[in-house]
This record gives structure tokens, sequence and C-alpha cells, in this order.
């Protein structure tokens, strides 16, 4: 609180400041007890909007038996005795039950086209090794080399004689040889070496061909010889050959330009493709421009390139016969769909366009005629159910009732149950704490008689147990369905137990008796407990609500109260530390005079 500078006792001698610290601490009880009672009010609302909360998630839980958007007794398992046929899923709220028998004998395509070969077909398209090859056939005119032949025994078929032995290097690696050796002894030597290369001779066009296993620019090769005459005999000049990078199709640059590098220059113009025409400017467009292009466009055509193959294809987006690619037409200019080897047809001298189909899934159901549909996704053939298709073979799809979803909904609920319980059990239970120093403390044991937390309990308790009017004895409490009251304190914690035996019987052998159960209009348990708990959680009326809302307004009387109380106390305050000034200062006169007084006297005798 605000405070007057006060020198306590300077004057007086007296601690007049412990005097006003006591004196405000007496004043202020009133004060602490308010904002104690405050705290403790607050902390009662803490507790009962925890038990709104759970009994608000427990609605919710009573909620998935009566919604009519996904009927909790339509609940539907399907299967398939072979997923790698097709797969089903159910959709909707009222799938047909039963066993169908599926036949698919075509599965839905998309129409497609690829090029029919690389963009450049050239050597170029590959990382090429070092090679020399003959310059001509080593055979003599009107004579043949026989590769398993000595050469001595053929000496008269080459058109040079490779004389009678010599040694020849390769990369430096020296390999010898002599006419009484084949072609195919020569050849396997030198592969067998460290020369690391190959060698081959074709007899049909009698040349021998030599190269390094590698293939890319860096490599080198490197033949010589010593003696002999082998390499002027396999009409081979000695020398280094250098291997050679591939120059694939470049898509960025213009399509018009060398350094595309593609076997057909694109010329300037329009293509047509599924109805839809496309300009293209050879000067400036890429490949890359092209294809996203294409993509992008209302044609409903994906087109791709292929690094590893060199290709361009298109694929149509949708499946089915009636989705097709249609190339081109009469009105083209541009060459694009031939230069990029999608279509034979080159304006402006041809300009046909070429369709192609995708294929529709055939599927017989049942034994009945066969059925056709554009994709592999089919719904409606067996109502409620989707079949994803994956290939062709026989399959059997079964449309049950969900057991295992049901008794799973079922044990939910009675979790959320007992957890209401349980705390309004907790609650209810507790002991005072005897010298409490907390606000938890003081709240502590003041929920024993409760009177919103008892009739909870004795109204949920009363719906869970009692019979449901107007059904037949043998289906008519939760107890004949497998959900009953545990033994835990003579069932007086009114907590549910699941039999899960009992109740999966239930809902196998009299799924419409346990519905009527839960939801029959006004009396079935799941009806009455919604009614119940609204009446406890609604935002407006519910018992809890107007509790918690009671307990606000409250609350805000007594901060106000704190408030005014406050501004009194520093008023009051600042009243005695004046009082106590004014003593002091009247001490302080009076000490003064009597100083005077005395001097005046000392100063007569």
């Amino acid at each position: 609180m605000a405070s007057e500078v006060l020198f306590s006792g300077l004057a007086s001698g007296i601690d007049t400041e412990s005097i006003i610290t006591k004196m405000m601490y007496l004043e202020e009880r009133p004060k602490l007890k308010l904002e104690q009672k405050s705290m403790i009010l607050n902390q009662q609302k803490s507790i009962y909007s925890a038990l709104n909360a759970k009994i608000s998630a427990l609605q919710d839980m009573v909620g998935k038996f009566n919604d009519i958007a996904d009927p909790f007794f339509s609940q539907k398992a399907v299967s398939s005795s072979d997923t790698a046929i097709a797969d089903a899923t159910v959709y909707g709220i009222n799938p047909a039950t039963g066993s169908f028998q599926i036949t698919v004998t075509q599965m839905a395509t998309a129409a497609m086209v690829n090029a029919v070969e690389s963009l450049y077909t050239g050597a170029d398209n590959e990382d090429q090794p070092a090679q020399m090859v003959s310059s001509a056939g080593i055979n003599a005119p009107s004579f043949t080399v026989d590769q398993t032949l000595s050469l001595a025994s053929q000496s008269g078929n080459f058109a040079t004689a490779p004389g009678t032995s010599g040694t020849i290097e390769i990369n430096g690696v020296s390999i010898d040889w002599d006419d009484s050796m084949s072609l195919n002894e020569i050849i396997g030597v030198i592969n067998n070496s460290s020369a690391e290369v190959t060698a081959g001779f074709d007899s049909v066009s009698q040349t021998f061909t030599i190269a390094s296993n590698e293939a890319n620019g860096d490599v080198e090769m490197t033949i010589a010889q010593t003696s002999g005459t082998f390499w002027e005999s396999m009409n081979i000049t000695p020398g280094t050959a250098v291997g050679s990078d591939a120059v694939k199709p470049d898509l960025r640059e213009p399509l018009g330009d060398a350094a595309a590098n593609l076997d057909i220059a694109v010329t300037s113009g329009t293509f047509t493709l599924n109805g839809v025409m496309f300009t293209i400017d050879a000067t400036t467009d890429t490949l890359q421009d092209v294809l996203s292009r294409i993509s992008s466009s209302s044609a409903g055509v994906t087109a791709s390139y292929d690094e590893n193959t060199g290709k361009v294809s298109l694929f149509q987006k949708e499946t089915g016969n009636g989705n097709e690619i249609v190339l081109g037409s009469a009105d083209d200019s541009s060459n694009v769909l031939y230069a990029l080897k999608l279509s034979a047809n080159n304006p402006p001298t041809g300009g046909a366009a070429d369709t192609y189909q995708g294929t529709d899934a055939i599927i017989n159901l049942n034994g009945s005629a066969d059925q056709t549909f554009a994709t592999n996704q089919i719904q409606g053939l067996i109502p409620g159910v989707t079949l994803n298709l994956s290939s062709i073979g026989n399959t059997t799809v079964k449309v049950e009732s969900d057991v295992d979803a049901m008794v799973n909904t079922v044990k939910d609920f009675v979790a959320e149950y007992n957890s209401v319980m349980s705390y309004i059990n907790a609650k209810l239970g507790e002991e005072r704490v005897e010298n409490p120093q907390s606000a938890a403390e003081y709240t502590q044991g003041t929920f024993v008689s409760d009177s919103l937390f008892l009739d909870a309990k004795f109204e949920l308790g009363n719906i869970i147990t009692s019979a449901v009017d107007g059904l037949s004895g043998d289906m008519n409490q939760l107890a004949q369905i497998g959900l009953t009251t545990t033994s835990t304190n003579f069932g007086k914690d009114a907590t549910l137990n699941v039999d899960e035996d009992e109740l999966r019987a239930a809902l196998l052998n009299d799924p419409d008796k346990v519905e009527a159960l839960f939801n029959s209009a006004s009396t079935g348990i799941m009806v009455r407990l919604d009614e119940e708990l609204t009446s406890m959680t609604d935002t407006v009326f519910g018992s809890f609500t107007l509790e918690e809302d009671a307990i606000d307004t409250e609350v805000d009387y007594l901060s106000k109260r704190i408030e005014d109380m406050e501004f009194r106390l520093e008023k009051r305050e600042e009243v005695m530390r004046r009082q106590f000034s004014a003593m002091e200062l009247a001490v302080a006169q009076l000490n003064s005079m009597g100083n005077t007084l005395a001097a005046m006297m000392g100063n007569m005798g």
C-alpha cells in the first residue's frame, strides 16, 4: 500500500512502524478471509468443471450409438479372400451384406504413347570406348579368313599375310604371337591380358575390332608392334584412339538449336493433342517447356522424359477405353510430335491424327454378365462397397456386420462412463484435511454430500441398471448383453464391467434387440442417458453450468468487496501514518521546549 514517509520513533522513541504493521495486519484479516474464500470457490469450480468435462466426453460417446450419419448398428466389415486381385472398403451407411464372387478378366488402363526410339540415336547417345576397327575386310578377294584355323594354314586367305611371328603392344602390354595360332587364340591372349581391352572378329564383314573396356571421354587406347606385320594384316594402323562421352538431348536448349542434340530439329508452328492446340517457337521453346505445357493443359495428358532411355512418353490421366490420346490433326504446322518420335506423321506433308486408347476393367459378379468400368476403383457393383482392383483373377468379397467395431465402441462407452463414476466416487469419499493450508486442502472432503454429485451418480446409475419399458423381458436390461455393475464396494460404486463374449453374442444373434435396448424412442438406455447428460452439461441451463455460473458470480462479488477493502485499508494506513507523524512532531516540539526551559533555568542558577 502507498504510505507517507515516517521516521519511526525519532522523537518519541516508540517503534511506530511496527505498531502500524501489526494494526494493519489486524485490519486486513477480513480481506484475507474473503481472498481465501475466493480461492476455495475457484477450486470448487475447477472440480465441477472437471466433472462437467468428463460428462461431456461421455455424452459424445453416447451420441455414437444414435448417430444418423453413421448408424452404430449399420457398421459393416468387408473382406476379400485375395487382396492381390481386389481389395474392398465400405462407403455409405447401408452396404449390402453377403458373399460376392468377383472375377476380374481385364484391368482398366490408361492410354499411353512412347517414343519409338530415343530422341538421339547416334553414337553420342551413350558413352563410347576408345576403339579401332579394320579399315576394310582382311580377306583376299574371293577368299575368307576362318578365325578358328591357324594363320599358317590360311595365309593365302589374307589380303596382307601376317608373317610367321611377331610382338604387338596394347596400352604398353606386349603380346607375342606366331602363325601356329588362330585368330581366336590371339584374341583370347589379348582379352586375357592386363591391357584392359576387348578384341573381336566379325566373320561376316571380315573385320577385326579392338576397344577399351571402359567407355568415356577420358579413356585412351594405344597400339603398336615391335616385330611382325599383325596390325597390317588386320588393316589397322597403330596409334592412339580416344573414347567419348555421351551427348544426350538437352531439355533446356531451344528445340530448333543443334545444342538440343535431337536427331530431328523441331520446326515452329502448331500441333494438336486431344483437340487442344499448342504453339511452338523452336527458337525459344525447350523440350522442358513443351512437356510442362502439355502436362498442365486441358488435354488431360501427362508428358515425361526418361533420362535413361532418352524417350518421351505421354500418359492419359484417366483410365478407360473412352479416355484417349489423339496425336495431331490435319491443321498441324509444327513437326514437334514427329521430331519427338511420338508420331510418324510429319507436317506439313502429313498431319493425320493418331489415336491411342486405354482399356476398361471387365468384371463379372456372381457369374452374371460381364460389366465394364473405366476405372479400377469401382463403386456400386456391390451396393455400398468400393472395389479396388489390382490384377486379373478371382476373389470372394464378404460384407457382414462389424461386430468387432461395435464391441470396441461399447467398451469405449463403458470406459467413459466408469471415468465419470470413478471421479464422482472419489469426491464423495474424500475425507477433510485437519489443518488445511491450501485451497485444494480446504476443498477436500467438501463434496461428500454435494447434491450435484449425488444426483449425477443416482440418475446415471439408475438409467444404467433399470429395465427399458416396452421391451420383452429377455432383452430389456444392459445386464442381459454382458454389461453389469462391478462387485467393487458391493456394487455401490455403480461402475460397469463388460463380458465381451456375452456382448459379442448378443450383437451377432440379436442385433435388432440390442439396438432397441439402446435406442428405443424416449425409453432406450442411450436415449435416456443423452437426455440426462444434456440436463447436466447444457451450456445455458445445465446443472453444472449453472453451478459454475453461480460460483463465478460470487467470486466477482468477492473481488469487488476485496477491491473496496483494499482501498479503505490504504486510506486507513495513510490516516495512521499522519497521526503518528503528528504525534512525533508534537513530541519533538515538546522536547525542544523542555530543552529550552532547562537551559533557561540553568542560566538563572
